[in-house]
């Protein structure tokens, strides 16, 4: 199930849209692909006076609390043994952090194993 949630009106960003574009489909794909069937991942934006948040939420199989500060980091690859049969490079958030860092915003992560996991990018209103 692929839930979207979008406020009518959003205000105007200055962001370069490939680059962003590369941290949106990471986000999701990763959110897909860490979703067992009969899962949920859902992409919601909420407009705050000063800032924009992008969060993909998903009921995955979730981060361990012990690799959430590594995730980031480049080829980092977890060590559950249900994500070592997925391809993957481990830049993909490494990437994303670095793209949305260079907007200006934040990538932040919560995640529990077993129930999902949730990303929200902060990008600055100017």
């Amino acid at each position: 199930l692929f839930n979207v949630s979008i406020p009518a009106k959003l205000p105007k960003l200055h962001v370069d849209k490939d680059k962003m574009t590369v941290t949106l489909v990471n986000l999701l794909g990763n959110a897909v692909k860490y979703t067992p069937d009969g899962g949920h991942v859902s992409f919601e934006i909420e407009w705050h006076d000063d800032q924009l948040e992008i969060h993909v939420v998903d009921s995955g199989i979730g981060i361990a609390q012990d690799e959430i500060a590594k995730i980031f980091d480049k080829f980092f690859r977890s060590n559950d043994p249900r994500v070592r049969d997925r391809t993957g490079s481990g830049l993909g958030l490494s990437i994303a952090q670095e793209i949305v860092r260079l907007h200006g915003g934040k990538l932040l992560v919560h995640s529990e194993l077993d129930k999902g996991s949730k990303f929200t990018v902060i990008l600055p209103v100017v």
